[in-house]
Parts: structure tokens; C-alpha cells; sequence
């Protein structure tokens, strides 16, 4: 009997230790895990140089697309492509996916060395205040929500100084719905005098899956915190 004890019990403890072990990965997933990144394989944009308005032809339109991948002082970063308009000259960058955020990377001349220039970032909670930039004064995160669009959820973020000056929508996935609205005044899309590059359209391999409408779409479920930030006007 003590022989069975002796088998049995180291056996219990592995099964118990075990069993936590994959309580804990199940219910406390990687903060990534669930993050749907952006800059991927295939992924493009068509883009207005003006308003979008439903029913209305996109002003001077073109494409922004995901380009190839390229190694840069250890990080695995994209190319961006950018098409020839009537307006302006094709213009090509490269461009980081790391931590949520979204960076514009440029080498510095007489230095050699990496600038991480960020352009927008997912990892804001409701409440934070967006980076002081041109393009966001005194702006917050003011609300956090989820959009079905086709069959797929995506995370979005509300940005504006309050529920009544909403200025732009960051959702996961597919990226802001005016690439103009960018944390970093360096990007080519800051030209003066066209301050709007509203999103017409996301692709993928030349099937469209997000729309300019869609940005907009009542969300499925929310925090409900926008209200909370009223203070901040």
C-alpha cells in the first residue's frame, strides 16, 4: 500500500502543478496575443487627398502599400510605398510595428544612427492624453470599442478633445482613417496645404475589407467612458 502512496502522490502533485500552470496562460494571454498588427503582407490603402464624404469621388486619390520587409539596426521594419499622384512625386519610407505603436524610422545624416519617429499608437488606454503635436492638442483617448465589419471584430480607438470634437479613428488592424493625423509632424502625408489623406478604402491583395464608412460603424460593445472625460475641453 505505501509502495501505491509513494507512486501516486508525486503524480497528483505534477497533475495539480500542471493544471495551474495552464489556468494561468489561459486566462492572463500576452498582452500581444489578441493585437492585430497593421503594417502586414498584401495590406494597402487608397487614399484621398481631400474630404470623404459618402457618395463623393475621392480627391487626387492614390495608393499607400505594405512593401517588403527590411532588417534596420536589428529591427524588423516594412517598406511604405507611396504612388505618383498628379500632385506629387512618389515617396518611399520605412516604417516600424513594434510594442502597439506605429513608427516612422529615419537615419539621421551626420550621426548614421536610427530616429524612431512615432505616427500612432494602439497601446493607449481610455484617458490617456495623445502626444502634443500639430495635428493633437490637448487630445485624449476618449473611448475604446469594438466594430464588426464582415465578420471580423476590430478594436478601436476614439481620439478628440471631447465627445463632442471627435477628430479621428485609430482602429487595430487597419490604422487611422486619415493618415494625414499623424504623432509625427516628419511623415511625407504633412504637406502643407493638403493636411487631409482620408482613408477611402484598406486592401488586401486587392480585395477591400475596410471602408471609410466603417471607421464610423456603431460599435458592438464599448467602455462607455467618454463621458468621463468631459474635464478635458
Amino acid at each position: 500500500m505505501k509502495k501505491y502512496l509513494f507512486i501516486l502522490f508525486p503524480l497528483c502533485f505534477w497533475g495539480v502543478l500542471f493544471s495551474a500552470c495552464q489556468s494561468d496562460d489561459e486566462s492572463s494571454p500576452a498582452l500581444e496575443d489578441d493585437y492585430k498588427p497593421m503594417l502586414t503582407p498584401g495590406k494597402a490603402w487608397y487614399v484621398s487627398q481631400g474630404k470623404v464624404f459618402q457618395g463623393t469621388t475621392p480627391s487626387d486619390p492614390y495608393w499607400i502599400r505594405v512593401g517588403k520587409d527590411t532588417v534596420l539596426f536589428g529591427e524588423k521594419c516594412v517598406e511604405i510605398i507611396q504612388e505618383r499622384t498628379k500632385r506629387y512625386i512618389p515617396r518611399n519610407y520605412i516604417a516600424l510595428e513594434k510594442d502597439r505603436k506605429i513608427y516612422y524610422v529615419e537615419v539621421e545624416k551626420d550621426s548614421g544612427n536610427p530616429i524612431f519617429y512615432l505616427m500612432w499608437d494602439f497601446s493607449l488606454q481610455v484617458g490617456d492624453k495623445v502626444p502634443e503635436c500639430d495635428m493633437y492638442r490637448n487630445c485624449y483617448c476618449l473611448d475604446i470599442d469594438t466594430i464588426e465589419i464582415n465578420g471580423e471584430q476590430y478594436r478601436r480607438l476614439v481620439i478628440g478633445r471631447d465627445k463632442d470634437h471627435i477628430l479621428n479613428y485609430w482602429v487595430e488592424g487597419i490604422g487611422p482613417d486619415d493618415w494625414g493625423a499623424t504623432l509625427c509632424y516628419k511623415t511625407p502625408y504633412m504637406s502643407a496645404g493638403v493636411p487631409n489623406r482620408e482613408v477611402v478604402g484598406c486592401y488586401i491583395n486587392d480585395e477591400c475589407i475596410f471602408t471609410w464608412d466603417d471607421y464610423r460603424k456603431e460599435a458592438t460593445n464599448t467602455t462607455n467612458t467618454v463621458s468621463a472625460l468631459d474635464g478635458h475641453k
